[in-house]
């Protein structure tokens, strides 16, 4: 199974960035997400050039059963992810930020924004008027 995705190479005076957009399934289990998302970390690994991947993660901590059946903390997206994308050498100045999405109150991690071989200066969650999640963002150098 591919991740949808949309790669581009940004060329900037101090060398270029390779920075991947993702968005993956919601009502799929930890495993489908991380076969989603792992062929997008090992060509952003691949790249000679510093790499960025963000997106709408869909990160829920919940377990679907037959898709259609959602048993919150079931199963843990976030650490997964976060194991997955650390063991490529990627860091998110977003760990330990708020959630991006709320459910009854209940905040959800569901966008992230992973880098390499980049220094963050600044980083962010914002409300957003035009979209039901909060926008990520981050500065990098």
């Amino acid at each position: 199974m591919l991740s949808p995705r949309l790669a581009a190479t940004i060329k900037r005076e101090t060398g270029s960035v390779r920075v991947f957009n993702v968005h993956l399934d919601t009502r799929i289990t930890q495993q489908q997400r991380m076969s989603q998302i792992e062929p997008v970390i090992q060509k952003a690994k691949a790249s000679s050039t510093p790499a960025v991947v963000g997106g709408d993660f869909n990160t829920a901590n919940i377990r679907w059963i037959a898709n259609v059946v959602p048993v919150p903390y079931g199963q843990n997206h976030t650490a997964a992810l976060r194991t997955l994308f650390r063991a490529g050498a990627f860091e998110s100045p977003l760990d330990g930020r708020s959630g991006t999405f709320h459910v009854l109150w209940i905040p959800l991690r569901l966008d992230w924004i992973f880098q390499k071989g980049l220094r963050t200066v600044a980083s962010g969650v914002d409300d957003i008027p035009f979209s039901d999640h909060e926008a990520v963002w981050v500065s990098l150098r």
